[in-house]
């Protein structure tokens, strides 16, 4: 397929399911699959990024990393980033044996995944005041520490408390009409993409539709 007709298919397979793009155009879902992959991947690799490197505890992971190659250290955090970055309930009974050999060591890793559990309780209190209680103490306690990815979260969330104890004045009588809104969105991607074989697929026609990357640019438009 030339790039000008990958584009072309994909961006009527953004109107159209991918089997109506198909049948009009005289060609098979798989191929209209593939130009939506191509367009998909191109948006991928250039989609602007600028500024996101790491998050929170994933930062405090990599500048640990760092030093123990400074150090000529071993690396006791090497295959622990997803370690760190799951929720405990959804790790695996290996990962969950890893997990605890990691607890035992003094990292700074370790005292950042805990603050970000410890955090968890915050959304379980049912009374403003015991919420507002813990969410100062858990902010102070964050910016006495050295972590400053953890210390930059303290200081968003100070920014923002007037904000945030709204969810329990609330009382979670909040509307999910944005939530129900993607949601509806991506079935009508699915089906739209009826006819994927694996989670690649999916996974294509969700960034396609709802991922808005950036498309390659050609002289012509058809649509």
């Amino acid at each position: 397929m030339t790039f000008s007709y990958q584009v072309y298919l994909s961006r009527w397979a953004k109107r159209l399911s991918w089997k109506e793009t198909a049948d009009i155009f005289e060609t098979s879902w798989d191929t209209v699959f593939r130009a939506v992959n191509f367009v998909v991947d191109y948006g991928l690799a250039h989609r602007n990024l600028e500024g996101v490197t790491e998050i929170g505890v994933d930062e405090i992971r990599r500048d640990e990393v760092k030093q123990f190659k400074a150090n000529s250290q071993e690396n006791v955090l090497h295959r622990g980033c997803w370690l760190l970055l799951k929720r405990p309930e959804n790790l695996s009974e290996k990962q969950t044996v890893r997990m605890g050999e990691l607890l035992k060591l003094n990292l700074a890793s370790i005292k950042g995944y805990l603050l970000r559990e410890d955090f968890q309780r915050f959304w379980e209190y049912q009374r403003i005041s015991y919420a507002d209680k813990f969410l100062e103490n858990w902010t102070t306690r964050t910016l006495q520490t050295d972590l400053e990815p953890m210390k930059k979260v303290a200081r968003m969330l100070r920014k923002h408390k007037p904000l945030i104890m709204n969810w329990f004045r609330a009382k979670g009588r909040l509307s999910s009409g944005a939530v129900e809104g993607l949601n509806l969105k991506a079935k009508l991607t699915m089906r739209k993409a009826y006819g994927f074989r694996t989670l690649k697929c999916l996974q294509t026609a969700l960034y396609h539709e709802l991922g808005k990357l950036p498309e390659p640019e050609y002289l012509h438009r058809f649509c």
